[in-house]
């Protein structure tokens, strides 16, 4: 096997890992196994990488207060400051 064999062995090989990783990623499925796959290593403690640390803006931290002084909450926003739907959890 000579070195353009080679050349052209890794060339489609490495065109076959672009296509294969980013073609699905352009379909909605395919876009969701991409978030899954960023959001694992997140959730995860024995991963010492976290990808949506390096590629989201920090949360916003704010204390709420809600009726009485005696009820209060965190509320963590997005740090982008773009609008966006919410929900509410009440414990209690």
């Amino acid at each position: 096997m000579g070195p353009d064999a080679r050349r052209y062995i890794i060339v489609g090989i490495a065109l076959a890992l672009l296509f294969g990783v980013l073609g699905p990623a352009t379909t909605p499925r395919g876009q969701v196994a991409v978030k899954t796959v960023l959001f694992l290593p997140q959730v995860l403690p024995q991963v010492p990488f976290k990808p949506l640390e390096s590629l989201t803006p920090a949360p916003l931290l704010e204390e709420v207060r809600y009726g009485s002084p005696s009820a209060r909450g965190l509320l963590y926003r997005p740090g982008d400051g773009k609008p966006r739907g919410a929900w509410s959890w009440s414990w209690g």
